[in-house]
This record gives C-alpha cells, structure tokens and sequence, in this order.
C-alpha cells in the first residue's frame, strides 16, 4: 500500500491533529508492507513526517519515503545526503520530461497518481492542493481530509 501526503506549505499541525491521522492510519494500514511518500518542503511535510515516524516506531511494516522533484547535480550533492538520513529510502518519480519549474507539481501529480491512500489539509475550494483533492477523489482514491472542511 501506498499512502501519499500533500499539503499545504503553511499548515502546522497540533497534537489533537497527530493524534486523528495516527487513528486514520491505525485505521487503514492493515499488516500489508505500506509505504508512506513524503516531501520535505513545508510546515505540513515537516508534520506528516513526524507523525510517520512516531507511526513507524510501533509498526515495522512501514517505510519513509522521500518523493524528489529534482535529480540534478547540486540537488544531489546537496540535499540526498541529508535526506538519506531521515528516510528509508528516496523516489524519483517519471518527470525528467518535464521542465524544472514544473518538477514539483508534476511530482506531486505523479504521488496522487500511484496512491492508494492520499492524505491532505485543503480548507478551500481553489488552488493547486484542491485541484490534486480533486484529481484524487475523481480517480477512485481514498482520501483523508485532516481539515475539518467538508468538500
């Protein structure tokens, strides 16, 4: 199982909001080897990380995985080293057709796209993130709303 985390760059999360996406995931991760893609850019990535690590240190059947936009030279040398660290293992989605302006919301489309489980805070009707909520629930995927908006 797959379960991919898009949110919004601003979004910082509290303890009541950890605690409803650890009883989603207690809820929907089964026995079954689960991998949980993530980004790393934003208040929302930092908090879906730390909440999938507290997950992952009761439940071995889980991986980290770092979703990268970018596979450049300096990306690389920089940034995979630092990232290798915190996660179990780095994913570079099919984009390398794709212009670099555009690698983070083909990258994004590419983590909805191979979900089976797509996880979020959108609290509006417009913009990026409730375009990819949309593009999620029209393609059958199951998605978690941790906002309290009903769309």
């Amino acid at each position: 199982m797959i379960i991919s985390f898009c949110g919004p760059s601003k979004l910082y999360g509290s303890e009541n909001l950890e605690e409803k996406l650890l009883a989603f995931l207690n809820e929907v991760i089964t026995d079954e080897r689960t991998n949980f893609y993530l980004r790393d850019s934003g208040a929302f990535d930092a908090f879906a990380y730390n909440a999938c690590k507290r997950y992952q240190v009761i439940h071995s059947n889980v991986r980290l995985t770092f979703v990268t936009p970018y596979i450049t030279e300096q990306y690389c040398e920089k940034l995979i080293p630092k990232l290798r660290e915190k996660y179990d293992m780095i994913v570079y989605p099919e984009i390398e057709d794709k212009p670099l302006r555009l690698a983070l919301l083909h990258r994004n489309q590419w983590m909805i796209k191979v979900a089976d489980v797509v996880v979020t805070h959108v609290d509006r009707h417009s913009g990026g993130l409730y375009r990819l909520y949309m593009n999620a629930k029209k393609n059958g995927k199951k998605v978690f709303n941790l906002s309290n908006m009903k769309l």
